[in-house]
Parts: structure tokens; C-alpha cells; sequence
């Protein structure tokens, strides 16, 4: 064994994982550049058959993301971006609660006129009778209408 100091040179992350994705195929550089693909293309990508035929490179994607891992604005980056792209075909929920429908709205308020009380028309759509009163009174409102009591 040599005497003296050792030398050891370490890579720096980035240049890691840019001397990584440098050895791989480039159909596999290409899956894994999220920075340089804009959501469309990502997406357009990804659904490609040769997305899933590669998908099987799993062993590949395990050592991108285990490298991308050590630079922590890039890892945020590309998980950022991969869950707008996993997103990107899913509509968006409302909050709050479900409304109604405007056709069964139209019908309650039209019992309503007709003289119906709030329980018989709670039993005729499944709710209770405070239930409907709010419904009834909000639609009032949003028409502009006065309230029957």
C-alpha cells in the first residue's frame, strides 16, 4: 500500500446524475427530462406506446430518481411536475357540498307554488325539510324572489 494522502475525488450530484443520464439510451433521457418538456409534450409522451414500452425500465427511473434525490430543487421540481402531468387528465372537484340539480330545483320550487309544504316535498326527493327550505330559500335569493313566508 502507497504511503501518503489518498486523492479521492468526489462528484458533485449534478454531476452525478448528468454523467448518468449521459450513458443511457436516449429515448430514456428523454422520458426522465422533465425540465425540458412542457406539460403537453410530457403528456403527449407518456400516453405513447413507447412510454409503456419502456416503462419497463424501472431499474433506470430507481437510479434517476434515487440521483435526483440528492440535489433537493430538482427532486421538488420533478415531483412537482410529475404530479401535474399524472393530474393532467383529471377534472377538477368543486368544494363544498354537491348541488343540486337545477332540473330537481326547478321541480321543488314548482311544488313549492303549488302549494306543497317543505316535509311533503323533503319526502318526495329524499331530504329533510330543513334541507329543502335552505335550497328553496337560496334559489329565491339568487333569483331575486320574495320568500312564501
Amino acid at each position: 500500500m502507497p504511503r501518503g494522502r489518498w486523492h479521492l475525488k468526489f462528484k458533485t450530484p449534478e454531476q452525478e446524475l448528468e454523467e448518468f443520464l449521459r450513458d443511457a439510451p436516449s429515448c430514456l433521457r428523454d422520458m426522465f427530462r422533465v425540465d425540458s418538456m412542457s406539460l403537453q409534450e410530457q403528456k403527449e409522451w407518456r400516453s405513447s406506446f413507447n412510454f409503456w414500452r419502456m416503462s419497463c425500465s424501472w431499474k433506470f427511473q430507481h437510479g434517476f430518481e434515487k440521483l435526483l434525490k440528492r440535489i433537493p430543487e430538482r427532486w421538488r421540481e420533478y415531483c412537482r411536475r410529475s404530479r401535474e402531468v399524472a393530474l393532467l387528465g383529471v377534472p377538477r372537484g368543486r368544494p363544498g357540498r354537491r348541488q343540486t340539480p337545477l332540473s330537481k330545483l326547478a321541480e321543488m320550487r314548482e311544488l313549492s307554488e303549488q302549494g306543497w309544504n317543505e316535509q311533503r316535498i323533503a319526502n318526495r326527493f329524499g331530504l329533510t325539510p330543513e334541507a329543502v327550505r335552505k335550497r328553496l330559500a337560496a334559489a329565491r335569493r339568487r333569483l331575486g324572489l320574495k320568500s312564501n313566508s
